[in-house]
């Protein structure tokens, strides 16, 4: 976990980013604290902010892209608290990666987002976290149309 921000220039994130990256720092720190299972807090973020169905599948996502960072990497994955509220508005170096890996799967540019995740990784194999953060970006970004009710008569 970090206090010190990537740069003093913090974008405004989309709203689908910004959630995003709540629930992957909820995950990070209950991997980080696991005696506090703020798993279930991230679980509960994704679904106030997506939906119950939605919510509980972008949950999977994001743990599934921090799964595989977890394991591509020699070092750990730098975070910012998602309880302090002077740091939370910041990004670390690897956030601000994901972030920028997040939106590049967005806009569709393979060749940059290649790069991104081969940093990421700490030069192991990308394709495995390109997978999971263009699945994450397909949920975040495809709004799908309203749902249809069962209508029992």
């Amino acid at each position: 976990m970090s206090t010190e921000a990537a740069g003093p220039d913090v974008p405004r994130l989309p709203d689908e980013t910004a959630a995003a990256l709540e629930i992957l720092r909820l995950f990070c720190f209950s991997y980080a604290r696991p005696e506090n299972q703020t798993w279930e807090l991230a679980m509960e973020t994704a679904e106030r902010r997506f939906g119950p169905l939605q919510g509980w599948a972008v949950a999977r996502c994001v743990l599934r892209v921090l799964t595989v960072l977890r394991l591509s990497r020699t070092t750990p994955i730098d975070f910012m608290s998602p309880f302090c509220r002077c740091c939370r508005n910041n990004l670390t170096t690897d956030e601000r990666r994901v972030v920028q890996l997040l939106g590049l799967a967005k806009q569709g540019r393979s060749q940059g987002a290649q790069a991104e995740a081969l940093i990421l990784c700490e030069g192991s194999d990308p394709q495995p976290l390109l997978l999971e953060t263009e699945r994450l970006a397909g949920l975040l970004f495809t709004r799908a149309g309203p749902s249809k009710r069962m209508v029992f008569r």
